[in-house]
């Protein structure tokens, strides 16, 4: 049993990834599902939480306080445990150990062939203190009553699925260091807007290295220097001056699996994180499977990080591009 239990302390912890702003998901036991852990996810954490023995009378407790988790008080009758995001795929496995001790030590669950899962993602709600347009209002996200995790390994509320696991990640991709892209966005917002184009290429060339390579007569800026599958630099302008400057932070992996998605979340992880030791905590945003990460710097500049499922990215954007892009929103 020990194999299974650590299969699925694999496959939670990949499914965690997942556990975004409004989602839920309900692993609980088929025969008797008070015997479960909860996950919410929030637009800056994880909340796990496992009932105490008022829902489960034979619960051990004693194993729940070993594993961290953190005992009930009179605002929360539960047992509960939280993990920052974004986060490190150890600190996933960390919080999915917490969740099979629950599972399995606490209430005494024989096998994850007795588990089930429900989840769902609430709708999205106008926030206090702001009114929305009508178009706005038309894009709110409605949410999804049945939530599909195929990483978990489990239909809802059916046994494990046979043959699905999750293997130990590889690191057979290349990336930039957190502090080489620190150092890389806050070279860009050291430098004296309004720059043009041609001015950016050439810096980027002395300072970094890059190459220039001309198409049809148009200059393309190259990171050449990190040796990424895919090495172009965006450099977007309008008139003279440049808007924004987009490049690639790794390599884009053309399969999508487990290992890729854990290699990929761990880097974006830790670039916010060298981001936050300079700028501070940034707003945090998913759409269509894709994480971002933006600063707004006080010269009216704004740096991105995102975290596709294929790639990591930075984007600078200039203090007149950010101007343009407030002038198109109004």
């Amino acid at each position: 049993m020990t194999s299974d239990w650590t299969e699925l302390g694999e496959r939670l912890a990949a499914t965690f990834r997942s556990v975004s702003d409004r989602v839920f998901l309900i692993v609980a036991s088929r025969s008797t599902p008070v015997r479960y852990v909860q996950l919410a996810g929030g637009p800056g954490r994880i909340d796990a939480e496992a009932p105490a023995t008022d829902v489960v009378a034979d619960a051990d407790e004693s194993v729940l306080s070993a594993a961290g988790w953190t005992a009930p008080g009179i605002a929360q009758p539960n047992w509960t445990a939280s993990t920052a995001l974004p986060a490190l795929t150890a600190e996933y496995r960390a919080l999915a150990l917490r969740c099979v001790n629950a599972l399995r030590d606490a209430y005494g669950i024989g096998s994850p062939d007795d588990l089930g899962y429900r989840a769902w993602r609430e709708p999205e709600q106008m926030p206090a203190g702001r009114t929305w347009s009508a178009e706005r209002l038309q894009r709110m996200d409605r949410g999804v009553r049945a939530l599909e995790l195929p990483t978990l390994g489990l239909d809802a509320n059916r046994p494990r699925t046979p043959g699905v696991s999750v293997a130990p990640a590889l690191r057979t991709w290349k990336a930039m260091s957190p502090s080489e892209v620190r150092d890389l966005m806050e070279y860009w917002a050291a430098r004296p807007w309004p720059l043009s184009r041609d001015e950016v290429q050439r810096l980027a060339v002395e300072r970094f290295g890059w190459t220039i390579e001309v198409e049809d007569g148009t200059p393309y800026l190259m990171n050449t220097v990190s040796g990424f599958t895919v090495p172009d630099v965006s450099t977007i302008g309008a008139h003279q001056d440049l808007n924004y400057l987009s490049l690639r932070t790794s390599d884009v992996i053309r399969q999508v699996t487990p290992e890729s998605t854990a290699f990929l979340g761990d880097g974006f992880t830790r670039m916010v994180r060298a981001g936050e030791a300079g700028w501070g905590r940034p707003a945090m945003h998913e759409l269509d499977g894709t994480v971002s990460a933006t600063w707004d710097l006080a010269s009216g500049a704004q740096i991105s990080f995102r975290c596709a499922p294929s790639s990591l990215s930075a984007m600078f954007r200039t203090p007149q591009g950010v101007a343009l892009d407030l002038r198109s929103e109004g």
